[in-house]
C-alpha cells in the first residue's frame, strides 16, 4: 500500500464500504435505542461511555465520571434513550450476549463473565426472561 495524500480519502471510503456490507448483512440483528430527540455532543459521549464500559457500569460511577448527581443522572439517561439506566445496561449486556452466542464457541458461563454478569444463572434467567428461551437453546436454533 503506497501512502501519499489519498490515502486517508482511500481507507475511509473502504472502512465505509466495510461498515455498509456489515449493515447489510446483520440487519436483522443489530438493536439501537430508541432515540427521542436530537443528541448534544456531550449526551452522545455519555452513551458513547455506557457502552464502552457496560461490563462493570453503574449508575453512581456514570453520575461521578460526568460530574451529576445520581437523579438528575438517571433523568438524563431517560430523556436520551427512552429508557431506565439499569434497563438500558441489561439490553446493551443481552445484545452482546447474543453476539457472543452466534459468533463464538465460548460456554455460556464465559460469556456471562464476559458481559458483566458475576453469575451465569443471573445472565440465563434474565436472557430466558427476554428471549424466552436459554443462551444454549437460543444458540442451537441460530445456528
Amino acid at each position: 500500500m503506497n501512502i501519499d495524500e489519498y490515502t486517508d480519502r482511500i481507507m475511509c471510503s473502504i472502512l465505509t464500504i466495510f461498515f455498509a456490507k456489515l449493515t447489510r448483512y446483520y440487519k436483522d440483528s443489530i438493536e439501537l435505542p430508541e432515540v427521542r430527540y436530537k443528541k448534544s455532543n456531550y449526551e452522545n459521549q455519555i452513551i458513547r461511555y455506557v457502552y464502552e464500559n457496560y461490563q462493570n457500569m453503574t449508575l453512581d460511577k456514570l453520575s461521578k465520571h460526568f460530574h451529576y448527581s445520581l437523579p438528575y443522572c438517571s433523568k438524563l439517561i431517560k430523556e436520551i434513550t427512552g429508557f431506565s439506566f439499569s434497563k438500558l445496561l441489561t439490553q446493551i449486556k443481552l445484545q452482546n450476549g447474543k453476539n457472543y452466542l452466534l459468533n463464538t464457541q465460548l460456554s455460556v458461563e464465559s460469556i456471562s463473565e464476559i458481559i458483566g454478569y458475576k453469575n451465569p444463572e443471573t445472565f440465563i434467567r434474565v436472557f430466558k426472561r427476554y428471549y424466552d428461551c436459554s443462551p444454549s437453546q437460543y444458540r442451537k436454533n441460530k445456528i
